[in-house]
């Protein structure tokens, strides 16, 4: 079931990074999809990162972690950027 959420909060995480990327929005909207995009990819990670810590991570999702590490990074540089 945690699997479920963490790869629901992916998909969201996409999902608003999409939003982001609509090119009619003002700067303060596309910072806002970007802000709760990092927020839906913190979620998955917390989860991941657990389930790792607990050893019951599916092989399947073995590269799932550092994916959502890598798309919070990208996010992090674009709300930290002008």
């Amino acid at each position: 079931m945690r699997r479920f959420f963490a790869d629901t909060y992916i998909d969201l995480g996409e999902a608003y990074t999409s939003l982001a990327s609509q090119s009619p929005l003002s700067p303060r909207e596309r910072r806002e999809h970007w802000r709760v995009a990092r927020e839906m990819y913190g979620r998955s990670a917390e989860i991941w990162e657990d389930l790792v810590k607990l050893s019951i991570m599916v092989p399947l999702d073995a590269g799932k972690p550092d994916a959502v590490t890598r798309q919070i990074a990208r996010l992090d540089t674009a709300l930290t950027g002008p």
